[in-house]
């Protein structure tokens, strides 16, 4: 039997059953299985195949006063979590504390929004980088706060707000939100380079410049290192999947070659040396005798 066609207002965007109805679509229609249901009175024509598709469709059955926040809200707003949600999960919501709760299939609700800043992302609702960032404490390390940490950082441009947050609001976990906050820089270029930023620095050895420029012997150009320090003519650079690809490949290595032909000591590490601990101790002092520095290999740095 050929289906009855949708409205052309309903055809690209998620749409409530009342509306539906009232625009004149039957009741078999919107029961048939070639509609998604992402939520209870809610229907789109395509399965949301993102956790940020199935916030957009559940939205369209929320008040107009419910955000998205925790996990939900870290991955629209695209911020690195250890574990990522995904559309099985519930999503997470937020409401003033004096409103009903929201009690739907598929979202946990959370109270307080009146103690957070909220924005859009792509026309989703959520709490902002800052708030998000707060409310995970209690289920993130602080090497992965750090990270996140990072992220939002090079974002707004500075540390400051993650602080100003803090002191803004009684923030749940603000110990290790402090812990944290402390640790995070601006110019991380990705969550591995933080990752081995924090491996470098809680091991005891100096603090490296992100993202900055390499010259030859004469001052000119070389190109940019991930992290530098430049009085030792010190550079570690973490190689991605991205880095050994044959577009990318032979750039990396005559850089390489240019750099140390310019007197920089060059140390490139990969994600399987960062976390294979063996390989990640012998990174350690590969590059404390670059420096010239005592290391601590056996440092709990989760502990820091």
């Amino acid at each position: 039997m050929k289906r009855t066609p949708l409205p052309a207002e309903l055809e690209q965007r998620a749409f409530t059953v009342s509306e539906a109805k009232q625009l004149g679509v039957g009741q078999s229609r919107l029961y048939d299985d070639h509609l998604s249901r992402p939520t209870h009175g809610v229907r789109t024509t395509t399965e949301p195949s993102t956790v940020s598709e199935l916030a957009e469709a559940t939205a369209t059955g929320l008040p107009d006063d419910v955000v998205f926040s925790g996990r939900t809200a870290a991955e629209i707003h695209r911020l690195r979590l250890p574990e990522r949600p995904t559309t099985d999960d519930d999503l997470d919501v937020m409401r003033e504390t004096n409103r009903a709760r929201i009690r739907r299939r598929g979202c946990t609700h959370h109270k307080g929004l009146e103690l957070r800043e909220s924005t859009e992302v792509d026309g989703i609702r959520v709490t902002d980088l800052v708030d998000t960032w707060c409310d995970l404490a209690a289920e993130m390390s602080i090497e992965d706060l750090v990270v996140m940490g990072d992220s939002i950082a090079n974002r707004l441009g500075s540390v400051d707000q993650l602080y100003e947050s803090l002191a803004r609001r009684r923030v749940r976990d603000a110990d290790r939100l402090r812990r944290a906050a402390r640790w995070v820089r601006l110019g991380s270029a990705s969550h591995m380079e933080s990752r081995v930023r924090l491996a470098i620095v809680w091991a005891g050895l100096p603090e490296p410049e992100l993202n900055v420029t390499l010259d030859d012997e004469i001052g000119g150009w070389i190109g940019e290192g991930d992290m530098v320090w430049r009085k030792k003519r010190v550079v570690v650079e973490y190689q991605g999947k991205d880095h050994f690809t044959p577009e990318r490949g032979p750039a990396d290595i005559d850089r390489r070659d240019n750099a140390a032909a310019s007197g920089w000591t060059y140390i490139e590490i990969v994600a399987a040396t960062h976390y294979k601990k063996a390989k990640r101790h012998k990174f350690l002092v590969t590059l404390a005798d670059a420096l010239g520095c005592a290391v601590d290999v056996d440092a709990s740095w989760h502990q820091r």
